[in-house]
């Protein structure tokens, strides 16, 4: 950048900044108050968390129990706020308001049936909302276009050009979808009263979200998703067209910007609106590709023959990016972690559009006044550009402009128009931006943010702090480190990454036609009649593994595991740790192979295989780093002097690990890493559907370095390999993965036998989510659906009983219905399909079974088979309604869910619930009273509990997975605590004093 225009720049930055701060006549009180309770304080915090929640709330009780849990552990009369003396009126009022009604709140009981007790109840709630309501006008144009257009006509606002928005974060439904559409067709017909200019951008327009328009605007159902989100953008473009205003589509997150591409080409070349030169997209300048992006317009535009109009912004769900990039592990961030490097990607990309305005319509959406600066230094004469601002904000940086007599260019308002309901998501990101410390509107407001700050170049920062990342923020693959690496994740939207895992697809699949043709086509294997579809002994014996193993060949398996045991429990813990190591590499080298395995064996999809293969990885590399823990050094015990004492850990001897078909290779490989590490040999029997996932695992457990005689695998089709070694021998311990039955018949096998090797068991449950009336229900759809269908139901942390308040429960119900309409069943071993058929056709009889069985039981919804599907081992998802939770028979192991209304009151009565069913393996919670968090926290009797997100998929080494009661002993798998249980104790005592005196003691000086 040329210090001229750097110069430039800071001078009007600074000019701009003081005559803001002079004269705040066009700004709203509002943003004092916001910046008294930033979100730096617990006040901010809290304040945002009400008004995030409330509006939506729609009974007094609740309301009133949100209200003092946010309001009631802050001492409003205290507040300093920033250390502003001079606060206006409305933080001193405000403030009051606050301190009265946290004191009111605290005073009314919210289960109180005192009708007095309940109007003054309800009375405050509505106070508050009508602040709230009164805050909220502040960014909103109007509930409706009308509203919208009424506030247009004030002296202020008729000097900016608007484009409006119809609030909305995204359809769920098709109803949902054609409710957004109709009401983005009804704000451009409002739009065609005004006298249209000649150029559409010296009109008023209209900004889309392509996400309102289809509930699966997806990547992996672009090509669904195109035939019908398609036709409607076309007519509404159409529609701009022929009155001449122009159309915008809004940005949203990174992993929908290819397919938004596909839609801006498309448009852009499409015949029927040539002549048209209206038509535009955002780009987010915190984007890597922005830049990119620009110039891929500039050469669109050229090659369409018309002008495209680009809206910059900086970007609006950066923490979300970050947060999603750790979860996958991405390669990368695709978007800057430095705010410096966003400043300075958003000029290089203005720079870029000024320079081919004869092409593209540049729209500079900031409220920077350092960026304003530098594109008007930048632009040469202001011709050809507009700038933007949100409606609500930037009033006074554009204000003055307008008041500078060489000051021409444009301004347009993002106007967003939407009921209540719509707005709060839209509502907490301005929120974000406006309190957030880091943000340039906060410490414009902030009598202790100095001027210098906000006009230093972002130029001069970098310089400065020349690191390209964020010193706080690690690559994705880091965030474990120093102890490990994070598993690889694969992007299926990312195409070179699909490609080459549909290439490792077709020699896996070639191997098993038995099993494609057995779930997924009912069809009968090649070698005829009366052999299980599911046990492929012929080619197990084409591999050399014995199938049907037989009582000599487990117990010769045995007897090597345990003369191997003294051997393999004095290798070095660096030699055992380092074995699992490279086995997660090898796994990570061979991902497609293992994904491949999973869809096609296993029935799973192929963004379930690819987390099943980071689970495996995740616990071999995590029992590494726990295991060099305990078996370093000896444990220095506290004691008296004159004795030394240590605790160490060795390996029990020969454990017997039996792992299930729903996670054949996750749990399969961590059973026997945490088994192996801790120095004890292993016989490994799997699940008998699966058992060519687990031949190729061991083979790499054996290439990785593992000795033949510490790890062996059992394939002993349905005999319980555990009848033949308790009955004959003594074994080290078993860990065991599977259903409540069987894990009951092996702890009574051991009893039996007098065993007392301890016997380590994860099973099911009747898994439950309670939901309250102030979660957010689109928030909700989308975790319910994750949590009871995904891997069709057969996780055994899966959703099964879902309590809805009754005073949300209709709209939340209506929510899921519509949404599981649109999950794709099918081949796992496509892309697009979200769940997969059944793990046997036992399986789904058993299913079919229990849904003739539920009596108490009324079913919903479900879904049509797809027209041509195949009969196979497919279940549709059914969801049920029920009274209570005794209701259910049992576990159904499948894409079943139950619903069961319940009243606010009935809190406890549902805790009571779910922990009479004797399970007690995961819970969730979706709930914005933190107070009630903590309650069922406390109360509830599981071993896992989600609040505010899904409840499966729990995470290595962060969420630790297991259950109590019936749902298992504990401890938890990918623990801390979880590879004590393979191990036995040891103390060492040493009288130091034997040898002559303590010397420790002697030499001690004063």
């Amino acid at each position: 950048m040329q210090p001229a225009i750097l110069k430039y720049a800071a001078d009007l930055g600074e000019d701009l900044i003081q005559s803001v701060r002079a004269n705040p006549r066009y700004e709203s009180p509002f943003y004092h108050f916001m910046v008294k309770y930033n979100l730096k304080t617990e006040e901010g915090i809290a304040l945002m968390s009400l008004v995030e929640a409330l509006l939506r709330v729609p009974d007094g009780a609740t309301s009133l129990r949100l209200i003092r849990d946010k309001l009631g552990p802050i001492d409003w009369k205290t507040t300093k706020g920033n250390g502003d003396i001079k606060e206006p009126f409305l933080n001193h009022f405000a403030t009051f308001g606050l301190r009265t009604l946290k004191r009111m709140a605290l005073f009314l009981n919210p289960n109180s049936s005192n009708p007095l007790s309940r109007i003054m109840g309800a009375g405050l709630t509505k106070s508050f909302l009508l602040g709230v309501h009164a805050f909220s006008h502040q960014f909103v144009a109007g509930k409706d276009m009308k509203k919208a257009l009424q506030k247009m006509k004030s002296e202020r606002l008729k000097k900016y050009f608007f484009s409006f928005d119809m609030l909305g974060e995204g359809a769920r439904t098709d109803a949902m979808a054609a409710r957004y559409y109709q009401s983005y067709t009804d704000a451009i017909e409002s739009l065609s009263s005004f006298e249209m200019a000649k150029d559409p951008y010296d009109n008023h327009g209209i900004s889309v979200k392509l996400s309102a328009l289809h509930p699966r605007y997806e990547p992996l159902h672009r090509t669904e998703t195109f035939k019908v989100l398609f036709p409607k953008l076309l007519l509404l473009c159409k529609r701009c067209k022929e009155l001449n205003i122009n159309l915008t589509i809004d940005a949203e997150e990174v992993e929908r910007l290819d397919i938004s591409l596909d839609y801006i080409e498309a448009i852009a070349r499409h015949p029927v609106l040539t002549g048209w030169t209206g038509f535009g997209f955002v780009i987010q300048a915190y984007q890597k590709r922005a830049l990119s992006l620009v110039k891929w317009t500039v050469k669109l535009a050229k090659e369409s023959e018309k002008r495209i109009g680009v809206r910059l912004v900086k970007g609006a769900y950066w923490d979300y990016e970050v947060k999603l990039a750790q979860q996958k592990n991405m390669e990368d961030y695709p978007v800057f972690t430095k705010k410096s490097l966003t400043d300075i990607s958003y000029l290089a990309c203005a720079r870029e559009l000024l320079n081919n305005r004869h092409l593209i319509y540049p729209q500079f959406a900031t409220h920077n006044a350092d960026t304003i600066a530098t594109i008007l230094g930048m632009c040469g004469e202001q011709k050809g550009f507009e700038f933007q601002k949100l409606y609500g904000m930037g009033n006074g940086i554009y204000e003055n402009l307008f008041e500078r007599v060489d000051y021409t260019t444009p301004c347009r308002v993002y106007a967003p128009v939407g009921a209540p309901h719509d707005l709060l998501p839209y509502l907490v990101r301005r929120l974000l931006e406006n309190g957030a410390n880091s943000s340039f509107v906060y410490k414009l407001y902030a009598p202790c943010a100095d001027i210098s700050q906000l006009t230093t170049s972002p130029f001069a920062k970098v310089a400065a702090n020349p690191a390209f990342d964020h010193p706080q923020i690690p690559n994705p693959k880091d965030i474990y480190m120093p102890d490990r690496l994070n598993s690889e994740g694969m992007d299926l939207s990312h195409a070179p990454s699909l490609i080459n895992l549909e290439k490792a697809i077709l020699p896996v699949k070639e191997e098993m036609p038995w099993r494609v043709a057995s779930i997924i086509d009912g069809k009968e294997y090649e070698n005829g009649p009366g052999k299980d579809l599911t046990a492929p002994w012929d080619y197990m014996e084409e591999i050399g593994v014995a199938w049907d193993a037989t009582d000599d060949q487990i117990l010769d398996a045995y007897w090597s595991a345990h003369h191997f045991f003294d051997t393999w429990k004095r290798t070095s813990i660096e030699t055992r740790a380092a074995y699992l190591e490279k086995f997660a590499d090898l796994l990570e080298e061979h991902k497609e192979k293992f994904i491949a395995l999973c869809s096609i064996e296993a029935g799973k999809t192929l963004q379930d295989g690819i987390d099943e293969v980071r689970e495996a990885v995740d616990f071999c590399r995590y029992y590494a780093v726990e295991a060099k823990k305990m078996f370093g050094a000896p444990l220095k015990m506290p004691g008296y002097t004159g004795e030394n004492n240590f605790l160490s850990y060795e390996g029990r001897g020969v454990f017997l690990c039996i792992s299930p078909w729903n996670f054949p290779l996750a749990i399969f490989v961590g059973q026997i890493a945490a088994a192996l590490v801790t120095g004890n040999t292993v016989l490994a029997k799997p699940a008998a559907t699966t058992s060519i996932i687990s031949y190729h695992a061991i083979k790499l457990f054996h290439q990785a370095g593992v000795p033949q005689a510490a790890l062996h695998l059992l394939l002993a089709g349905g005999r319980q390999v555990s009848d033949v070694l308790i009955g004959a021998q003594s074994l080290g311990g078993i860990v065991f993965t599977g259903s409540t039955t069987t894990a009951k018949a092996i702890q009574k096998k051991m009893t039996a036998q007098d065993i007392l090797a301890p016997l380590i068991a994860e099973t099911g449950g009747i898994n439950a989510m309670i939901v309250d009336s102030t979660a957010l229900p689109e928030q909700v759809c989308d975790d319910v659906i994750r949590s009871a269908f995904q891997s069709a139901g057969q996780r055994c942390s899966a959703l099964r009983l879902l309590y809805l308040q009754e005073d949300i429960a209709d709209t939340v119900i209506e929510l899921i219905k519509g949404r599981m309409d649109k999950i794709k069943v099918g081949d796992p071993l496509l892309p697009e399909t979200d769940m997969g058929p059944l793990i046997s056709y036992e399986a789904k009889a058993d299913l079919q079974e229990y849904m003739k069985d539920l009596k108490n039981g009324t079913l919903l919804h479900t879904l049509r088979r797809p027209e041509g599907m195949a009969d196979g081992a497919f279940l549709m998802p059914h969801l049920y309604e029920v009274q209570k939770a005794s209701d259910i028979p049992r576990e159904a192991f499948g894409p079943i869910l139950h619903v069961r209304r319940f009243k606010a009151r009935e809190l406890d009565v549902i805790i009571d619930e779910i922990n009479h069913t004797n399970y007690g393996l995961t819970c969730g919670l979706q709930t914005r009273i933190k107070e009630r968090v903590q309650y069922l926290a406390a109360r509830l009797n599981v071993g896992n509990l989600y609040v505010n997100r899904d409840m499966i998929g729990a995470i290595v080494g962060t969420q630790p997975f297991g259950g109590q009661k019936l749902s298992g002993t504990g401890p938890k798998a990918g623990g801390p605590n979880y590879l004590h249980r393979f191990t036995t104790e040891k103390t060492l005592t040493d009288n130091i004093t034997a040898g002559g005196g303590n010397t420790d003691l002697l030499n001690l000086e004063e």
